[in-house]
C-alpha cells in the first residue's frame, strides 16, 4: 500500500511537470509565430527589475512630506509607480524632479520612456534630446530617440541616432536590428539584411528568428 502511495506521488509530479513543459513550449510558439520584424527594440534597462514596493512607497511619501525640494525623492517615487504600472503618477513625479533638476537625467529618460510607450513621440524627442545634451555617450538615449524618430515617419533622423547608438555601443544588438527595420521601410534590403545579420550574431533574438524564417533573406 504504501508503495503504491509513493507511486501515485510520482504519477502526479510526473503531470505536473508535463503540464508545465507544455505551457512553456506553447508560450515559446505564441511568441515565435508573433515576432515579426517591424517593431523596434525600446531600451528599457529598468524592464526586468523586481522589487517589493509596499515599504518604500511609504517612505518616500513621508519624506516628500518633510522636504519638497528634492528631485532625487520624487524621481524614485516616480521608478516605484512605473513599476506598479501606474504611469500616470510616475510621469507626475518625473516632470516633479525635472522641475527641481532640470538635469535630472534619469528622470528625463524615464518620462521619455513613458512618453515613447504612449504614442507620445514629439514629446519622447524632447526628453531623449534632453538626455543626449547631458549625456551625449548614452547609446539608448539616442536608440529612443530613433524610435521616436521612426514612428513619426522620420526614417532619416532615426538612422541617424541609430547610427550614433551604434558608434557608441558596437557590441549592442539593439540598434542594427532597429536600423534594419528603418532600412526595410525605406526599401534598402541589401543594407536592412546587413544590419538583420549583424544583430542576429550580436545576439538578438528577433533577428535570428526573421533569418531564419526567410530562408536569411529580406
Amino acid at each position: 500500500m504504501k508503495s503504491n502511495n509513493i507511486s501515485s506521488y510520482r504519477f502526479v509530479f510526473f503531470i505536473l511537470i508535463a503540464g508545465l513543459f507544455s505551457v512553456i513550449f506553447f508560450s515559446i510558439l505564441a511568441y515565435a509565430s508573433n515576432g515579426i520584424a517591424d517593431k523596434p527594440v525600446i531600451k528599457d534597462p529598468q524592464r526586468d527589475t523586481f522589487f517589493s514596493f509596499e515599504m518604500e512607497l511609504e517612505r518616500l511619501n513621508n519624506l516628500i512630506a518633510r522636504d519638497k525640494s528634492n528631485a532625487d525623492y520624487f524621481y524614485n517615487r516616480g521608478w516605484i509607480f512605473e513599476k506598479m504600472n501606474d504611469t500616470v503618477k510616475a510621469e507626475e513625479d518625473y516632470s516633479a524632479a525635472i522641475k527641481i533638476d532640470k538635469g535630472h537625467v534619469d528622470a528625463l529618460y524615464n518620462r521619455g520612456l513613458i512618453y515613447l510607450k504612449s504614442n507620445r513621440y514629439t514629446l519622447a524627442v524632447r526628453d531623449f534630446s534632453g538626455v543626449i545634451k547631458l549625456k551625449p555617450d548614452s547609446a539608448d538615449a539616442f536608440c529612443n530617440r530613433g524610435n521616436a524618430y521612426l514612428a513619426e515617419g522620420k526614417s532619416e533622423n532615426a538612422l541617424k541616432d541609430f547610427t550614433s547608438a551604434i558608434r557608441i555601443a558596437p557590441q549592442d544588438p539593439d540598434p542594427y536590428y532597429n536600423r534594419a527595420i528603418t532600412y526595410l521601410s525605406q526599401g534598402k534590403k541589401r543594407k536592412a539584411l546587413e544590419d538583420m545579420r549583424e544583430a542576429a550574431r550580436l545576439g538578438n533574438s528577433m533577428a535570428k528568428e526573421y533569418l531564419d524564417r526567410s530562408g536569411n533573406r529580406l
